[in-house]
């Protein structure tokens, strides 16, 4: 899968994203009154969050992601799903699991850096010693060797960086490929991926890896939901309102796990 060809062209494209989706409230405006809900109860600010019911939908572009979820049904059908199926079922779960301990390893780095710009030097120094005690002792990653030394995975990404810089969380977005999100998240997202470490490593085929790694990543989030579409398929009757439905409701679940909300 040729997801990562060129770096530079792709860094430049992905800043051109997340430019514009700081800026879709002023794209999509129009869009907003095409939504039925009474939006004056759902503050784009992060305070309704903070309540542990359920957290309420702001989709004011409605139109505009209706419209990426229908190209995302497709690319799923054709490109992604088959490989996930075949994952899913051609491999037993050992295996899958070490090939996730090998590819949420290489996410270490990362946070580290996540770490450093959010001012938490425990989330760097924690993710930093887990990618060298992993890297070294767990075989590249293929053992989380870390966790059964008492150092935990940290849920850190750009998203969380820019919520501890009060930046808010923002309407419900789908983004292309990636699936639902909200604009925080989403831009969150393209900052990732531009001063992810594994991007910018220089070696010999490092490109071709890159590929595989992205294109791992995929296929392993689509395995982890196998089955759930034919679920929002068959008992539904608008997919993209369940689909958002429960994205919202996981984003309630893991407040009241955590009792807080990143």
């Amino acid at each position: 899968m040729n997801i990562m060809r060129n770096l530079k062209v792709n860094r430049i494209f992905i800043l051109a994203v997340a430019f514009f989706l700081c800026h879709a409230h002023v794209v999509l405006g129009n869009d907003e009154k095409e939504v039925g809900a009474d939006y004056e109860d759902f503050s784009i600010d992060d305070d309704f969050y903070q309540s542990f019911e359920q957290i309420k939908i702001y989709d004011p572009y409605e139109k505009f992601n209706r419209s990426v979820y229908r190209f995302n049904r497709v690319i799923d059908r054709f490109i992604i799903e088959p490989p996930a199926k075949f994952y899913h079922y051609a491999f037993p779960s050992p295996v899958k699991r070490r090939v996730s301990s090998f590819v949420s390893n290489l996410s270490e780095p990362l946070k580290v850096i996540c770490g450093v710009v959010q001012l938490k030097p425990k989330v760097a120094f924690d993710s930093g010693f887990r990618f060298f005690m992993n890297s070294i002792f767990g075989v590249f990653g293929i053992f989380d060797v870390a966790t059964l030394a008492g150092l935990k995975k940290q849920d850190v990404s750009f998203g969380s960086v820019l919520k501890y810089y009060s930046a808010n969380e923002g309407p419900y977005l789908i983004l292309p490929i990636i699936g639902p999100s909200t604009m925080r998240r989403a831009v969150g997202t393209g900052i990732d991926m531009v001063l992810d470490p594994v991007a910018m490593l220089k070696f010999k085929n490092h490109i071709k890896f890159r590929n595989y790694y992205y294109g791992t990543r995929i296929v392993i989030g689509r395995e982890s939901v196998i089955g759930i579409g034919d679920m929002i398929s068959k008992g539904s009757f608008d997919e993209y309102a369940t689909l958002r439905s429960f994205y919202y409701q996981n984003l309630a679940s893991k407040l009241k796990k955590t009792n807080k909300y990143e």
